[in-house]
């Protein structure tokens, strides 16, 4: 079953995408050199022009596709970061009445960010292609769990609680840090029943 936040990151990856992909079709069709002239009006080198409108024309591109999401978020961040402290800052968060403020920055590199941490499996070429990464307390929490099986300790934790609706022990269950923990595995093994 696919889990909520996957829904969430795959809407958050495809506005990033889209937004940077048109933003990159629009510096592609004013002219790069165009593009390279402003940048150098506002006294960044000319060549990053063309190093932004690239990144934001293939990075919106694979982000839709889902191609390396953490990597091209990443990307995206560094020019977020740009543009607020070379180009917005001076208008303030809201703008100045002459021009934006960096307000849509803040919250594109905010979803650069949350996307560079999480990255996005659902309906991602990167998932398909490369198979589904695991993330390492999810690992260790089924290696735990592998162990605890075999020992005869424990098959599942029947439990009822706000965060687990499915009631049995999964390494997104409310007990999962309990259980990582080898001081307080033990703890909990010996109140649940065998």
């Amino acid at each position: 079953m696919v889990q909520k936040y996957e829904w969430a990151l795959l809407i958050l990856r495809m506005v990033l995408g889209l937004t940077f992909l048109i933003h990159g079709i629009a510096k592609f069709q004013m002219g790069l050199g165009n593009v390279a002239g402003w940048f150098e009006s506002i006294g960044v080198v000319g060549v990053l022009g063309y190093i932004v409108a690239f990144i934001e024309l293939t990075g919106g591109a694979a982000l839709i596709l889902g191609l390396g999401t953490r990597m091209i978020s990443a990307l995206l961040a560094f020019v977020m970061l740009g543009a607020i402290f070379t180009v917005k800052l001076p208008a303030g968060f809201m703008g100045n009445g002459q021009t934006a403020g960096y307000e849509l920055d803040v919250a594109l590199l905010s979803i650069a960010i949350a996307l560079c941490l999480s990255g996005s499996r659902l309906f991602a070429l990167d998932n398909k292609w490369f198979g589904s990464p695991k993330n390492e307390s999810d690992e260790m929490l089924l290696s735990f769990q592998r162990e605890a099986h075999v020992a005869g300790k424990i098959k599942i934790i029947p439990h009822v609680c706000f965060f687990c609706p499915t009631a049995v022990f999964s390494p997104s269950c409310c007990l999962a840090p309990f259980l990582i923990n080898p001081i307080f595995a033990d703890a909990v093994l010996q109140v649940l029943p065998a």
